[in-house]
Formats: C-alpha cells, structure tokens, sequence
C-alpha cells in the first residue's frame, strides 16, 4: 500500500493491508548498497532521517529548474553511454516532455538521430534513432516475433515516412550487446511499420517516463526530478528503482507551495533547501481511502448524536423548530 495504485483503483487494497493481517517482504535484494536498502525503508514510511542518508551519500541534489535538469541531463547520459540501463523519472507529464524534447535535441546535436522525423501525439518529433514508447495496446499490430504492440513498449526508430508512418525495432536494453532478446522477451531484431494515425495519437518519445510508469521496473541507475504535487509514494517508488544508484534533484523555484517569494520560508529562516522540499514530500501521503474509511467520521457522527441524552435532543428538535412550537401543531 506503500506504492502508487493504479488509477482510479480506490483505497480497498489499502484498507485490507491496514486491516487484515497482510503478509509483507522482508527482504531487499535489488539494491546494491546496503545502506540504501535501509533508506529506502525509512522512505517508504516517510521518516525524513532517511533523507539525511541520502544526503550524505551525495544523492540529493537541488538547484533552479534548468540547472536541474541538466545536472540530471548530464548525469543520465553518463550513465546510459557507460552502458548502464538508466531511468529519467519525473513528477508530471509536462517534465517529462521537456526531458524528452531536451534529449532528441542532443540527439541531433550529436548525431544520435536525424533531425528530420515524424510528429508525435504531445508536438514533440521523433527521428531516426530516436526511441519512442507506445501508449496504446494494439493486436492488430503484429511484429515479425509474433508479439504485438503494447502499451509501455519502447522502439528504435529505423525510418520515417511522407506519410507520417515509421519502422521500429524492440529496443536493446543498455548493456546488452548483440544480445536477441530484450529482458521482455522482444526480438530485437524484430521490425514493424507503425501506421501514420497510431503515431499521431498513441507515441512519445521514450526518454523520460513518470513514477507511475516506472513502476515494477528494476534498472541500474534512476534519476529522479520532484515537482509540485509530488506525494511520499511518487518519490518512494521512483527512489527505489536502481540498483547501484538513484538520484534526486530538487527544481527549488518549482516548489511554489513551499516558496512564493525569493525561495524564503514563511518565518524568515533564508533559502529553502532541497532536504526541506523532500521532507514536505514525505510528510504529504497521496494514497486514496477507501469508501469505508471515508464514511467512518460520519457514522461517528450519527452515532454520537444519537447517543445523545433524550432531554438533549429534545432541547435540539425544539430549538430547531423555533421559538413558541413544541412539536407538530402544538403551541405554548
């Protein structure tokens, strides 16, 4: 119940876990680092010394939007051309997409792609080699392994169209070489022509993804970017992504609940820090009640009125009929 449900998925899991007696993982294998195996269950129960480890491993870092995301930029690079299969998380869609747009930019700069590309769903071009995400399942999409198109999936581009139709092939996951087969299982090797409407309406850029999507996904190292809105179980599951590492980078003039003036605090006390930010983020839970949970304050409510003494209530009913009437049809 510590993650991100799906959507629209309600608060009854959550309920059933804090109410019934749940069995829970007690053993971290995914993380390299002892020390963030620890951490990462000080995150998940929103305890802010966690952040003072992550701290003081150089894990957290803050700065204006820009500055930001290039260091995130920058170090994500790094690692994907060290051959490291690396994720860039971000709280919105709208990060993303400047993360994406940011990256084919670079792409072309330094010849990762061509300039020349189709248009995608959110305005932003998709070149060859680009790699794109679908968002859509689509069976009538058959690929030459005998898998289709599926929601999530991420491609290489091999060639555009006049008609606004591209060629693709399963991405290689970073580090495997000539390897066939992508850890899903995907050939490669395998090509696909995505027709012109699918591309308009149904792919991104796959550079940059959400938490939300993120989700399941082990990689060997994460990059995390926060922004407003961002609750304890976004940057829970985004911190816990990596194996050998998972960064955290704090856009501090993003953060405008936080600071609306100069980036100084309610009470005077200077520059509000990326740790500040992280800890606001931690104390602020977006798991949804359930149904159940929800009602309870008003059957308390119902229930303690009707526990009322009888003289009180009647003293109640009187009051709300007006002066001069103690019950239907009677007067003083």
């Amino acid at each position: 119940q510590h993650q991100l449900s799906a959507v629209q998925a309600g608060g009854a899991f959550g309920l059933l876990a804090r109410r019934t007696r749940t069995a829970e993982l007690s053993g971290l294998w995914r993380f390299q680092h002892r020390w963030e195996a620890d951490a990462t269950r000080a995150l998940r129960h929103g305890d802010p010394d966690a952040l003072d480890t992550y701290a003081a491993h150089g894990r957290v870092h803050d700065g204006d939007h820009d500055t930001v995301l290039a260091t995130a930029l920058a170090a994500w690079r790094a690692d994907t051309d060290a051959g490291l299969e690396s994720l860039l998380i971000a709280a919105d869609t709208d990060t993303v997409r400047e993360l994406n747009a940011r990256i084919r930019l670079d792409n072309i700069t330094t010849g990762r792609a061509t300039a020349a590309g189709v248009e995608l769903w959110d305005g932003t071009t998709a070149g060859v080699g680009d790699r794109i995400t679908t968002r859509r399942n689509d069976r009538t999409q058959r690929l030459q392994d005998g898998g289709h198109v599926r929601n999530g999936e991420t491609f290489t581009v091999t060639a555009v169209h006049p008609d606004g139709s591209l060629d693709a092939h399963p991405a290689r996951d970073a580090g495997s070489g000539e390897a066939p087969v992508n850890r899903l299982g995907r050939d490669a090797s395998a090509s696909i022509r995505i027709p012109s409407g699918y591309v308009a309406e149904h792919v991104e850029l796959g550079y940059a993804i959400t938490a939300h999507r993120a989700q399941s996904t082990t990689v060997d190292t994460a990059h995390v970017i926060t922004g407003p809105g961002m609750a304890r179980e976004h940057l829970y599951v985004a911190m816990t992504r990596g194996r050998e590492a998972n960064q955290v980078y704090v856009p501090l003039d993003r953060h405008d609940d936080l600071d609306e003036v100069h980036h100084t605090d309610a009470v005077g006390h200077g520059p509000v820090t990326g740790r500040e930010v992280l800890e606001r983020i931690l104390a602020t839970s977006g798991a949804e009640p359930s149904a159940t949970e929800q009602l309870a304050p008003q059957r308390l409510t119902r229930q303690q009125v009707s526990a009322r003494r009888p003289q009180d209530r009647d003293r109640s009913l009187a009051a709300s009929r007006g002066p001069g009437r103690d019950g239907p049809g009677l007067t003083r």
